[in-house]
């Protein structure tokens, strides 16, 4: 049996309702209808509107040509971007009518065809030298694709606009430390891909900074004897055996080791020198003595520039804070210490110590062999060692005039992407491959604008970087296992030295570029390939030029070739790799089974002011097949 409650059971008035919501929903439906329809209608009229009104205007444009030229010529006045792309726009779409006026005007002006053309030639003359350069590059390389075209030479062909010869333009730019770089450079060159990041240097000051740039009136006189002002502040003595060559030398040349020197704060006997000048105690007198150094310096620079460092650089006030806070009858040393950190910063961070960050005054001799010691007042000098961060800034003053720290070995490498401390230190190689480059938007490099004290400075650092090699090499003898080289096997098999002296001696491998075994190495792969190819077919020597437009474009304002060996030693690698690969993948002279070449310096003196010579000879091995002939008995 079923039951119903009364809640379940519809109404009637629930059934009344229906057709009243079916109206409803009609007359919405007849509302949308009714303005979709209004919305077609608007359109259509538009359309028929807008046909009619042209008619309209093509009538009367019939009627009245004049004011329709005039009106359009008004509004290409007005809007000459318009105009523009309405003009592009109907020569792409009607190509042969173009054309077809071309001609017609040309045909009824042709004086004016002439001055068209004439002054054409005179507003783009680089233009047209470039699509030549492009045309000649395109018959050039279509030429080089033929095995033996070195001997088709043709003079009106630019072969230096080969791919495998032009080195392109310095306009590659690394994605972590933004240096400018050349398409065939490692990618590693200047931040070894991302690991290096070091502080960038901050502006000089006044008038160093206008000197520098150009902008002082003596900047010229300056840049030019920066060798001699810098010797004039210098903190530490610099050691080597200078060569000199004539008077002009455009390159600056050492032989031996270097090494820095510093003495005492004040001269026990003697008149003061080096850092001593500092602290004579009269400012008259201090710059009467640096002036008396050289002959052909300015006073008044000297003055200017010594004030400077008196306020800025950090070595300078921070003796004299110590000589100050010590009573003058003690005796006291001074310590600027290898791997002193910053108070507030990281043990990674190399930014611009403060005052109380530079020395210190210690008691007894508790201090470690790469600090450096300074007496009060003594008559000797001490080395200094290459890796204390103090280094450089006492040698440079006018380079590193607020006392930036320089390189030391606990200088740790970055992750790219994290930029975390990583295990492995920065080299010295890294480290100033790092500080000489050039990179984009940034004119504060002073290093590049010292001209000859930046030669001196590269030759002192790249002295540096071997010192670091060939301690490596000492400290690391059982890791190179250098006693199982075979000539000293051999020398204690024939007894042919003293076994007592054996083990003391350092003996370089061959690794190590210009030692002895490096050089016996490549004379016996030499030898190896005479044997085996018999003599070379070509001998090719190739000259650098400092007049290559690669360097001369990049100089800095009034630089000359000579004052950026930097650029000169790129530019001439890469030139190197390129002739290599334009002989051998271009197969110049044919198929090539081996070749051997060897970079050296010229002895001679150029007559004109150049770098000298940087050269490389190439021992080329190739089959030169020569085209049969009668006389042959073939």
């Amino acid at each position: 049996m079923i039951v119903s409650t009364a809640e379940s059971i519809p109404m009637l008035s629930d059934f009344q309702a229906l057709p009243k919501l079916k109206k409803k929903r009609r007359i919405r439906m007849n509302s949308r209808l009714d303005k979709f329809k209004n919305k077609n209608r608007a359109a259509n009229f538009r359309k028929l509107n807008i046909e009619s009104q042209r008619k309209t205007y093509s009538k009367y444009r019939n009627k009245n040509p004049q004011v329709n030229r005039d009106a359009v010529k008004k509004y290409s006045r007005e809007n000459p971007q318009v105009n523009k792309a309405a003009c592009k726009k109907y020569s792409r779409k009607n190509p042969q009518v173009i054309r077809e006026a071309v001609r017609n005007y040309i045909q009824k002006n042709p004086d004016k065809r002439k001055e068209i053309i004439e002054s054409y030639l005179k507003n783009n003359v680089e233009k047209i030298t470039e699509s030549v350069k492009k045309s000649n590059m395109r018959r050039k390389s279509v030429s080089c694709k033929n095995n033996y075209c070195g001997f088709a030479y043709d003079k009106n062909i630019d072969y230096e606009l080969n791919n495998f010869i032009s080195i392109g333009k310095m306009n590659h730019i690394c994605k972590w430390c933004h240096a400018l770089k050349w398409k065939g450079e490692s990618e590693g060159m200047c931040c070894k891909s991302g690991r290096v990041i070091l502080p960038p240097l901050a502006k000089v000051p006044e008038p160093l900074f206008s000197l520098m740039n150009g902008k002082h009136e003596s900047s010229e006189h300056f840049l030019d004897s920066m060798r001699k002002y810098n010797s004039c502040f210098q903190m530490t003595s610099f050691g080597a055996n200078l060569i000199n060559e004539g008077n002009f030398m455009p390159t600056f040349k050492v032989q031996g080791q270097v090494y820095h020197q510093i003495g005492s704060l004040f001269p026990l006997n003697s008149t003061p020198a080096f850092l001593q000048i500092y602290f004579v105690g009269d400012e008259k007198t201090e710059s009467d003595i640096r002036y008396g150094l050289f002959s052909d310096v300015d006073y008044d620079l000297i003055v200017q520039i010594q004030k400077m460092l008196h306020t800025s650089n950090k070595y300078v006030k921070t003796f004299k804070s110590i000589i100050q806070s010590v009573p003058n009858h003690a005796d006291f040393k001074v310590v600027i210490k290898a791997d002193k950190i910053p108070n507030e910063g990281h043990k990674a961070v190399y930014n611009v110590p403060s005052v109380n960050e530079v020395a210190a005054i210690i008691v007894g001799d508790q201090f470690e062999k790469r600090g450096i010691i300074i007496h009060k007042r003594d008559d000797t000098v001490k080395r200094i060692s290459e890796i204390n961060k103090g280094y450089d800034s006492l040698q440079y003053p006018l380079i590193f005039c607020f006392g930036e720290n320089g390189y030391s070995i606990d200088i740790f490498q970055k992750d790219p992407i994290s930029k975390k401390d990583l295990k492995k230190t920065v080299s010295c190689a890294n480290f100033y491959a790092y500080r000489i480059m050039i990179r984009q938007n940034d004119g504060n490099n002073r290093l590049l604008f010292c001209r000859n004290l930046f030669n001196q400075f590269l030759v002192d650092m790249y002295a540096k970087i071997e010192t670091e090699r060939l301690r490596y090499i000492r400290n690391n003898r059982k890791k190179l296992r250098v006693e199982r080289y075979i000539h000293l096997q051999d020398a204690i098999q024939q007894n042919d030295c003293n076994l007592n002296d054996i083990g003391k001696a350092v003996i370089l491998p061959s690794s190590f570029t210009g030692g002895p075994r490096y050089m016996h190495e490549r004379c016996q792969d030499a030898m190896t390939f005479v044997r085996a190819y018999g003599k070379p077919d070509l001998f090719i020597t190739h000259t650098c030029n400092p007049n290559w437009s690669d360097i001369t474009d990049n100089l800095m304002k009034n630089q000359k070739p000579h004052h950026r060996h930097d650029l000169i030693s790129r530019v001439f690698q890469l030139n190197v790799k390129s002739l290599m690969k334009f002989i051998v993948k271009g197969k110049l002279f044919g198929s090539v089974k081996c070749f051997m070449y060897t970079i050296e310096w010229q002895n001679k003196q150029f007559q004109r002011p150049s770098v000298g010579g940087r050269f490389f000879d190439i021992a080329y091995y190739n089959q030169l097949m020569y085209p049969k002939t009668d006389e042959d008995g073939i």
